[in-house]
């Protein structure tokens, strides 16, 4: 007992102070272990999210940079403004496209970039051989490459692959699918994503079926109609 003034301040015995019980220990330490697997969870989900944002934003670009490329050239194709270079569709297939243009208007296709090929590579990879030269990828992790060929009636006629040289000078535009992949698959924390989507090209027919073999990759369908402009003429 204290006294301060005229107050009487009672002081508690040391020895009557009341200390925490260990159920009291077990529950605070159970509670804090909840807390802390909460976060831990919270944050491999975060980290999972941000992985597999960062894989679709790379395979949208991958794909979207070689679709862009292709149109661009593609248009081109049988560009002959002398009439005398012969530019024209050279293989015409459903995964295999070669075409000449005579960019430099010059009366022939035998310079650089004047003939060009797509195709797929051995590796998983879109190639694109230009002048003879080696099938370089344009684009990595593509699982599925198509072409479809239309004239130009109204409404268009679907050609039946591969063209036959006879037919290629009907073509007047071309349809282009590519399915791109994800550069690896993502393991799941609490769950798998798994790929057994069926992907199908724009006239309806199947490019790529996952559904027999699924897979835990990501896939991405980009598809786009090119009128080639210098065709006809």
């Amino acid at each position: 007992m204290k006294t301060i003034g005229e107050q009487i301040i009672m002081m508690p015995h040391p020895n009557k102070i009341r200390g925490f019980t260990l159920v009291e220990l077990l529950v605070a330490m159970a509670i804090s272990s909840i807390v802390l697997a909460s976060v831990a969870a919270a944050y491999r989900t975060q980290i999972r999210t941000h992985a597999t944002q960062q894989m679709v934003v790379d395979m949208q670009q991958n794909i979207r940079g070689a679709m862009y490329i292709m149109q661009r050239e593609i248009r081109m194709a049988g560009h002959d403004p002398t009439g005398l270079s012969g530019a024209s569709i050279l293989v015409a297939d459903d995964a295999v496209l070669q075409f000449q243009s005579d960019d430099n208007e010059d009366g022939d296709c035998d310079d650089s970039m004047e003939d060009i090929r797509y195709a797929m590579t051995a590796d998983g990879a879109l190639g694109r051989q230009v002048s003879g030269g080696l099938l370089d990828p344009l684009a990595e992790n593509i699982d599925a490459i198509n072409f479809v060929y239309l004239d130009g009636a109204n409404p268009p006629n679907v050609l039946a692959t591969p063209v036959p040289e006879s037919n290629r000078s009907d073509i007047r535009s071309i349809q282009i699918t590519i399915v791109a992949r994800s550069g690896q698959n993502l393991p799941g924390l609490f769950y798998q994503a798994t790929d057994d989507r069926i992907y199908r090209n724009q006239q309806g027919a199947i490019i790529l079926d996952m559904s027999a073999a699924p897979d835990t990759f990501r896939r991405q369908l980009l598809t786009a109609e090119v009128r080639c402009r210098n065709l006809g003429l």
